[in-house]
């Protein structure tokens, strides 16, 4: 959600325990380095 591209993520949960896990990971964050490295893994050429 860092990216001003993204509007939303996209969950997909089949259980309230599903669910749960992926809500527990709402206050998630990567540094700057973390971010840097997933950026340049990802980067179109």
């Amino acid at each position: 959600l860092s990216q001003p591209v993204i509007t939303s993520p996209i969950i997909g949960a089949n259980s309230v325990e599903q669910l749960n896990d992926i809500l527990g990971v709402v206050d998630f964050r990567l540094d700057a380095n973390e971010m840097q490295a997933l950026n340049d893994a990802s980067a179109w050429e």
